[in-house]
């Protein structure tokens, strides 16, 4: 029962990683107007933390929980 945990897990903090590489990568390419231009490093900001926390929590669960 516990792998289904431990798969879920996996699969949530995956898909945050997608989604906020996502997220970077249309940061990155845009075009934005001056007037966007001032909240474009606070979004960057803030889907690099959520990555961060993403891939921190995934490799803690895969270092201390993985199944055997």
């Amino acid at each position: 029962m516990e792998d289904y945990f431990y798969q879920a897990l996996k699969k949530r903090y995956q898909s945050e990683i997608a989604g906020y590489k996502g997220e970077l990568e249309i940061l990155w390419a845009g075009s934005f107007s001056a007037l966007e231009c001032s909240e474009i490093l606070p979004r960057i900001d803030r889907s690099l933390e959520g990555l961060v926390r993403a891939e921190e929590k995934l490799e803690t669960l895969e270092r201390h929980y993985k199944p055997e």
